[in-house]
């Protein structure tokens, strides 16, 4: 599925109501360039989920955990190769 959003706040809202339709458990993977909005969405899922602390790109952490309710990985990767 592909939705585009237009603003920061489209974004916002967007992920806080998909916040909603996740469960303990679930995975969502987010793709894209820097910039593209990956931590905006994190943090509207977080806003979604009740989570009051400030959300921040976990660049150089590679993972930020907010109480065991979201856990907020960066995994770049340059290059794949497969043999």
């Amino acid at each position: 599925m592909e939705i585009i959003t237009k603003s920061s706040e489209e974004t916002l809202k967007l992920a806080e109501n998909y916040a909603k339709t996740l469960s303990s458990g679930d995975v969502v993977l987010l793709n894209g360039e820097m910039g593209a909005g990956k931590t905006v969405f994190a943090k509207g899922v977080a806003k979604g989920l009740g989570i009051k602390a400030e959300i921040t790109s976990p660049t150089y952490a590679y993972m930020n955990d907010y109480d065991g309710k979201l856990y907020h990985y960066d995994c770049y990767c340059h290059s794949i190769i497969w043999s």
